[in-house]
């Protein structure tokens, strides 16, 4: 089964969505739910994103890219 792994509004005012700082665990690699997998950053806030589900990581975006508020970054497989 596949889980999606979204970037959600991490405060009020958040509209331009965030950048991917960091991926903290490597495409290919088995993830835990609820272990940190990415940190990303907005204007005012940097945070850790974590895993929905137990599974294999796959990556849809690199670290430096821009994502929207919503967009699936990634997936558990």
């Amino acid at each position: 089964m596949r889980t999606e792994i979204k970037i959600n509004h991490l405060g009020g005012v958040m509209v331009e969505g965030a950048i991917l700082v960091a991926w903290l665990k490597h495409e290919g690699e088995v993830v835990s739910k609820g272990e940190k997998v990415v940190t990303v950053e907005t204007r005012k806030i940097t945070a850790d994103v974590v895993s929905p589900a137990d599974g294999i990581l796959k990556q849809r975006f690199a670290a430096g890219e821009r994502v929207d508020i919503e967009e699936v970054i990634g997936t558990i497989e």
